[in-house]
């Protein structure tokens, strides 16, 4: 035999040039995808505290699960609480990262993570589904900020992107062995139930939607149509009985309290909260003309959908119509639902293949819309700096250990300050009841390391718990600060009877309070003498008032 025999065959020119458009296009994909998430990530560059309603208080939290055992004034409020509890994932993590990093620097990456989680999620569950590449679900970057995410739901997010995760595994190796499905299985609802158990629900969609879609293109075939309808049916059980069973063990079970719904009319509107950050009309008007193209781009055939897709769509869209806004203890339960449907829109729907000109005119339609819509984000977040400048500077002269009782304006106490509102200080979707300022109080904790009685330090929820004295004078469920005209009430006056059912902290107030700070104070109008008997004005600026009790 001839050594010409053994030598390999030379690749031929189309071989080679196949290979190297194979590796060019994996080249672009993951450069684009880079992109997408430099972009997104690029407001976190230009704020210190960004203007997310929940934010500050989950930040202070942290800020005392990392410190708190060390100080010793916060030692002497609060005390860790580690119980059965779900939605953990920034209490696990953050207090670690925080003694490595500044504590704002700490909390803008887990913001990051709250940004990208579900970004990058949709990307690999469509990747799992179509079995290849596409730009595409690199467009749910358009819904990365949202309506949640201003509320500084960060670990709602993080699960979500993680439920798209181990869905795209279960698609990828839905067919492997069933004893390797259900322990996998087992340990990932075990993870998604203290991540935040609002993951669990999106996983259950996106599983139940993409085996009914299964069973359904195959209802002809009964043999296997039973087969897989029991053995996936066992594995699903399975897999969820441990995450089902950590919620029958942990606390939140067995919050009561009232149920409250969102008003149907409202609902529409707030449809759209996959789209809605800080510019209310703008936001729906392109919230409108996105679905409205989908929607004609479906019409003409343009779409496909992955097997199930169209169920889940179905599924999140029933569960938002049917859901309540407010259930044990819990609020804004609706409101995640379009979250989910935002993101299946990128996540199980695929363009057919386009003509070249029509491809590049959607993808520079869809990169300008990014680009414009993460500027004006950001815009607002660099002017928040001076809101939180503002608030440095009021609360600057509380000392450590201080107890400071946070009350705010309100709507009614003076609407035309309310009208012309700056932007970044509340989603105008859901206003009046938007706002974003309430929380930013908690910088008294963290700064100044003072008392303020609405820390989240619920132990049913949070890791933490508030100790005597100061549990007196705490909502630990962070309820909204009160009006500040009620500390202007006679103590006879009839009103404190609601008052202090609700609030029953205000009770004897001057009495247990060394401070009191008023949010929003630029529309209370002259405060030089309010309470001249009771409060002493110490520094005053747009953003807030603070007040020094005076002691009988």
């Amino acid at each position: 035999m001839s050594m010409a025999t053994l030598r390999p065959a030379e690749p031929s020119v189309s071989d080679l040039q196949r290979v190297t458009n194979v590796f060019a296009t994996t080249a672009a994909w993951w450069t684009v995808l880079a992109c997408v998430c430099a972009v997104l990530l690029a407001p976190l560059f230009v704020v210190d505290v960004p203007p997310l309603l929940d934010y500050p208080n989950h930040l202070a939290r942290i800020y005392v699960l990392a410190f708190g055992d060390q100080d010793p004034f916060l030692s002497r409020m609060y005390a860790q609480h580690w119980a059965l509890i779900p939605n953990l994932a920034i209490d696990l993590v953050m207090p670690p990262l925080a003694r490595l990093l500044p504590i704002h620097v700490a909390g803008r990456v887990m913001l990051a993570a709250g940004l990208l989680a579900p970004t990058l999620g949709v990307v690999v569950y469509h990747r799992a589904a179509f079995r290849a590449r596409s730009y595409w679900p690199m467009a749910a970057a358009l819904v990365a900020y949202n309506s949640l995410f201003v509320f500084g739901f960060v670990n709602y997010l993080i699960g979500l992107g993680a439920a798209l995760l181990v869905a795209a595994a279960w698609l990828r190796w839905r067919d492997a062995p069933a004893p390797a499905l259900v322990v996998t299985g087992a340990a990932a609802t075990a993870l998604l139930f203290f991540i935040h158990l609002f993951s669990l629900v999106f996983l259950a969609i996106l599983i139940g939607a993409s085996e009914l879609g299964w069973l359904i293109a195959r209802r002809h075939d009964r043999a296997e149509w039973r087969r897989r309808l029991v053995r996936d049916g066992l594995i699903g059980l399975a897999a969820f009985s441990p995450a089902v069973a950590l919620y029958a063990m942990a606390p939140i079970s067995g919050v009561g309290g009232t149920t409250s719904w969102t008003p149907y009319q409202l609902k529409v509107m707030e449809s759209l909260e996959s789209f809605s950050t800080y510019d209310g009309r703008f936001d729906i008007a392109f919230a409108l003309v996105f679905l409205g193209g989908l929607w004609f781009a479906t019409w003409r055939g343009a779409l496909r959908a992955a097997p199930g897709a169209v169920i889940a769509l179905g599924l999140t869209m029933i569960a938002y119509v049917a859901s309540p806004f407010f259930v044990s203890g819990t609020a804004f339960v609706d409101s995640r639902f379009p979250i989910l449907t935002g993101l299946l829109l990128f996540a199980g729907l695929r363009w057919a293949p386009q003509p070249s000109g029509r491809r590049i005119a959607i993808a520079l339609a869809l990169t300008l819309a990014f680009l414009a819509r993460t500027a004006s984000l950001a815009e607002v977040w660099h002017s928040h700096n001076e809101d939180v400048s503002r608030m440095r500077q009021t609360i600057a002269s509380v000392p450590p250990g201080a107890r400071t009782l946070v009350v705010s304006l309100w709507p009614k106490d003076a609407p035309d300050y309310w009208d012309h509102m700056t932007r970044g200080r509340e989603n105008p979707n859901f206003a009046p009841y938007g706002r974003l300022d309430f929380h930013l109080a908690a910088l008294l904790t963290i700064e100044r390391r003072a008392f303020w009685p609405l820390m989240f330090a619920a132990p049913s929820k949070q890791p933490l718990r508030t100790l005597p004295p100061y549990d007196r004078l705490a909502a630990a469920d962070g309820s909204t600060p009160p009006p500040f005209k009620w500390l202007a009430l006679a103590p006879d006056d009839p009103a404190w009877v609601h008052i202090l059912t609700t609030t029953p902290y205000l009770r004897d107030w001057s009495e247990h309070f060394d401070y009191v700070l008023l949010l929003l104070a630029g529309g209370a109008g002259d405060l030089s003498g309010y309470l001249p008997g009771r409060l002493e004005l110490v520094e005053r600026t747009d953003v807030a008032a603070l007040f020094k009790v005076r002691r009988p």
